[in-house]
């Protein structure tokens, strides 16, 4: 049961409410994949990104559930147990889950790890090459993180398809 409250990531430095900013806490991130099938709704009237960022609230409220489960079995008590740890990691304790969906597509948490990260890299290059253009130089990073994210993606999805072909199995096909 523990494994699955593990995060993939522990980041510093991640304001996830740009409304407010406050102080910066250490962020839980957790990478999640989609596959095709009932998580996409069959109606293609609403949000293109409506399954992967249905599954990234998923992940907050996974980890959440994970935790009480364990005060629970555990003994664990409201002041010191692992919900109230789990509370003291980033924005009111909200786990960050960055979901890439099936078709390329990816949630917001996605694009605000592109902001973090554009940002940081915009910072360190204005600082070598003063500030011309920072909102340039920033876009011009989000869409180097992009192509690299999606890219990596869906060579994934290419090689997990190659892997299953073995497990389908087509009639009237000649075996070896």
């Amino acid at each position: 049961m523990l494994q699955h409250i593990i995060p993939d990531i522990v980041a510093k430095d991640i304001d996830t409410n740009a409304d407010a900013p406050s102080s910066f806490k250490r962020t839980l991130i957790d990478v999640k994949t989609l596959s095709p099938g009932d998580a996409y709704p069959d109606d293609r009237t609403g949000d293109s990104n409506a399954a992967v960022n249905a599954r990234q609230v998923r992940v907050n409220k996974d980890y959440h559930k994970k935790a009480k489960d364990l005060d629970i079995r555990l003994g664990g008590d409201q002041q010191d147990g692992f919900d109230a740890e789990l509370s003291t990691f980033g924005q009111e304790g909200v786990v960050l889950g960055p979901v890439v969906g099936a078709f390329g597509e990816m949630s917001a948490h996605v694009d605000l790890l592109a902001n973090v990260i554009a940002g940081a890299l915009t910072a360190e290059h204005l600082s070598y090459y003063g500030d011309r253009g920072s909102k340039t130089v920033k876009a011009y990073y989000r869409l180097v993180l992009y192509r690299a994210w999606g890219r990596t993606a869906h060579r994934g999805w290419a090689r997990l398809m190659l892997d299953r072909r073995g497990l389908a199995q087509a009639p009237n096909v000649p075996r070896d």
